[in-house]
């Protein structure tokens, strides 16, 4: 479908459509707070918190009084207490 939208832009026989404005919402600032990893929620939320920040801002979270920016996750078979690491990276 995107090619044939791309042809007919580029032709000038694209309709333009307007936006409704029902059900626009505004998308606040992503904050520090927002940023950080909370390492009770579940491993999938926390990989795509991480996907969804990655390059930038960036996911991060602290330890040893230390800020720690994750530049990749993946999930993995196993279990353990929140924030713990399953097998090698």
């Amino acid at each position: 479908m995107i090619v044939d939208a791309l042809q007919r832009l580029a032709a000038g026989t694209l309709p333009a459509t307007p936006q409704p404005a029902e059900g626009v919402t505004y998308a606040a600032k992503l904050t520090a707070r927002r940023r950080r990893l909370d390492w009770s929620k579940p491993a999938a939320t926390l990989e795509r918190q991480v996907r969804a920040l990655t390059p930038w801002p960036g996911a991060w979270f602290e330890t040893g009084g230390e800020r720690i920016k994750v530049l990749a996750a993946r999930l993995r078979c196993g279990s353990g207490p929140p924030g713990a690491v399953i097998g090698p990276a």
